[in-house]
């Protein structure tokens, strides 16, 4: 038996078939680009900074003073 490189051995179901995996494969790409654009730097839920966390930050950006870092993690502290 001969095969010929023709698509009419598939008929509609080839050219069906070629166009969904166009379309899973656009859709992926599609998928991976919006994922890595709406990453903006906040944790995945369940995975929010502790008080302390949140304190550092604040200290290490300049909001606070090492003195009223130290206050407000005494206090925190003091609360567990």
């Amino acid at each position: 038996m001969m095969w010929n490189n023709d698509w009419s051995a598939w008929g509609g179901t080839g050219w069906c078939l070629m166009i969904i995996t166009t379309a899973v494969v656009i859709g992926g790409i599609v998928w991976a680009i919006a994922a890595v654009a709406r990453n903006d730097g906040t944790p995945p839920i369940g995975e929010e900074p502790n008080a302390e966390e949140l304190l550092a930050r604040r200290l290490a950006r300049g909001e606070i003073t090492e003195d009223q870092y130290t206050r407000q993690r005494d206090l925190i502290t003091e609360h567990r």
